[in-house]
């Protein structure tokens, strides 16, 4: 139990770390200001993962010093915790993926337009509009059969981000391979490669969410439809499996091997004044 505990503490310090680091890779990202609607929405998608942590680190404290096994109005509130943070995960990716489809479509225009405080304070407010709207859904009962409804919804959309974000680095590649037959500004091959390059980092990331959201799905079918026991409340491995995934879930985002022919990157300004020696 001691090292169940201290690997529940670690877990909401990890995740944090992880989705910091993201954001803060001037490596990856060099533009911040133009990168903060993404940056804003994968600050959330962490928050919901630090949330799931420290509502497990906070049961299995309460299991192990007071209550044991038994259902108290704790876990009930607990429980609540746990849906807050696992939609504002789910719809944050969903937004993450929606920007980077943004960024793609509106290339030549998407680094004026978008580098000001509106694109993410909307996505965020979506994020979190849609989370909340999820959670009174599943609280109150507001909708027949909506467990299953909810597991198929969850399926559905991180397997549709990891679709999603393939889709546009594989348009994004190809638009940069015609970028001399296009004669293309280099502030718009700038963008590309701005989308090429953050595309590419989180697609790792989605493929894991995929794999352990489809585990996770699994596990609470089997203790909701099949044992007839809430999870976390049996007496089987199975809270400890709950624990791994969502250790994996928080601590294991895979790194992309660095890419030697990947286009260096210009700064927009830069690139804005030999567009203009070139006119």
């Amino acid at each position: 139990m001691q090292e169940k505990l201290g690997s529940a503490m670690s877990l909401a310090g990890l995740t944090s770390m992880r989705f910091t680091e993201i954001m803060l890779d001037q490596d990856r990202f060099p533009n911040l200001e133009a990168r903060l609607a993404m940056r804003s929405t994968l600050f959330l998608t962490g928050v919901g993962y630090l949330l799931g942590d420290i509502h497990r680190l906070i049961l299995v404290t309460a299991r192990m010093c007071c209550i044991a096994q038994q259902s108290t109005p704790l876990v009930q509130k607990l429980a609540v915790v746990q849906l807050v943070g696992a939609y504002i995960s789910l719809f944050g990716w969903l937004f993450v993926t929606i920007e980077r489809a943004i960024a793609t479509v509106f290339t030549g225009n998407y680094e004026k337009k978008c580098s000001g405080f509106a694109a993410p304070v909307a996505l965020c407010s979506a994020v979190l509009l849609l989370a909340a709207l999820a959670c009174c859904v599943t609280s109150l009962r507001l909708i027949k059969n909506v467990d299953f409804i909810i597991m198929g919804l969850q399926i559905f959309l991180v397997v549709m981000c990891f679709v999603a974000l393939a889709v546009i680095v594989m348009f994004n590649t190809s638009a940069y391979r015609k970028r001399h037959n296009a004669m293309m500004q280099l502030s718009n091959r700038y963008q590309l490669d701005e989308n090429i390059r953050g595309s590419r980092y989180l697609i790792p990331v989605a493929l894991n969410d995929v794999l352990v959201k489809v585990a996770f799905i699994l596990l609470m079918a089997y203790s909701i439809f099949f044992t007839d026991i809430p999870l976390g409340h049996d007496t089987t491995h199975l809270s400890h499996a709950y624990d791994l995934v969502i250790g994996i879930l928080s601590t294991t985002i895979l790194r992309p091997r660095p890419n030697a022919a990947q286009p260096a990157v210009r700064p927009p300004a830069e690139a804005q004044e030999e567009n203009d020696e070139g006119d």
